[in-house]
């Protein structure tokens, strides 16, 4: 059997077990059929007065999307395996403490405050609470199969119940109010980590976490980022809109995406051998510096370079056409530094 005959044969089980239904008739009774067609998989979106009062218990996925679904009665009798109620206007969860099969748990964009009853529900290792009311996570202690986890649009401010969850490798906190982030030194796994638009002045604690690919510290207040020269997996960083004064320490990063830095003195832009892509706009560059490995590049590949710098000269008016010309010129005859 050929790739194609298998992603058919795949295609055809996925939906001879799921139904799919999306429908603003306020009327419909959305799940008064699904029983009958025993339907494993279930997804409804835009359906006006939905409840789950007939909802079928041989459902083990089910998806309920922009429906302004309230209460979650008669949840409880179901062996869900995976859950997504984004986009409605639920407050209360109590009632998912009981679901025990839950591995999958996505709740975001709703008016959820208060998140304690997730204790229990020890298999989850996807879970989104993003956009949200959430202040208290406590809970999550707990959770310790957790390997995604969505907390961002949040009122959260301390992390200290997030340490212990050592699987965990993708987590998202953007729009927070977090400024301490001394507990991400227990998360061992994390690989991909999203904090843009906190307080947060300092990176010390990322230091350890040497499993770490993908950063984003953007719209901080951060001066130094030094200590990120340690994380030797680390492919793209994002630090745009902070207080950086110095990129030199991160030249073996891959992509480094740093503009928008509020640097009064920053002049100089360090443009070192290992980085493929760093957009800078800064008012105050004066000009750009090519490291000691420079004469191994093409001077093809860094008129490339300066060319792609260029592009993005629209948003900044000091970053002109010329000082690019006159650098590539002066490229010719770099020496080692």
């Amino acid at each position: 059997m050929d790739y194609n005959e298998t992603m058919l044969l795949k295609y055809q089980q996925y939906a001879e077990s799921s139904i799919f239904l999306a429908c603003r008739d306020q009327s419909l009774k959305c799940f008064r059929f699904v029983e009958q067609l025993n339907k494993t998989q279930i997804c409804i979106r835009e359906c006006l007065n939905v409840t789950l009062n007939d909802a079928p218990t041989s459902a083990k996925r089910l998806r309920i999307l922009k429906c302004q679904l309230r209460e979650l009665k008669n949840i409880e009798t179901m062996e869900l395996q995976m859950l997504d109620l984004q986009f409605n206007c639920i407050s209360d969860i109590s009632l998912l403490q009981t679901i025990s099969s839950l591995q999958e748990l996505y709740l975001g964009n709703n008016q959820i405050s208060d998140i304690q009853c997730l204790t229990k529900l020890i298999n989850i290792f996807k879970l989104g609470l993003q956009a949200n009311q959430i202040s208290n996570i406590v809970c999550l202690t707990n959770l310790k199969n957790l390997q995604w986890l969505n907390l961002s649009y949040n009122l959260i401010t301390g992390l200290s119940n997030l340490n212990n969850l050592k699987y965990l490798t993708y987590l998202y906190l953007e729009n927070c109010q977090i400024s301490d982030i001394q507990a991400f030194r227990g998360l061992k796994a994390i690989k991909h980590l999203w904090l843009q638009n906190n307080n947060i002045s300092e990176v010390f604690s990322l230091q350890k976490l040497d499993q770490l690919e993908n950063l984003d510290i953007s719209c901080n207040q951060i001066v130094y980022i030094h200590p990120l020269q340690y994380l030797t997996h680390l492919d793209t960083l994002q630090i745009y809109s902070n207080y950086i004064v110095d990129l030199q320490s991160i030249s073996a990063i891959k992509n480094v995406f740093a503009y928008n830095q509020a640097v009064p003195n920053m002049k100089q832009m360090i443009f070192c051998k290992a980085i493929q892509e760093i957009y800078k706009c800064n008012q105050n560059i004066e000009f750009i510096r090519v490291s000691q490995h420079a004469t191994q590049f093409k001077i093809q590949t860094l008129k490339n370079r300066m060319e792609a710098m260029v592009n993005i000269s629209k948003y900044n008016h000091a970053l002109l056409v010329e000082k690019m010309v006159c650098t590539i010129k002066n490229l010719i005859n770099v020496s080692d530094q």
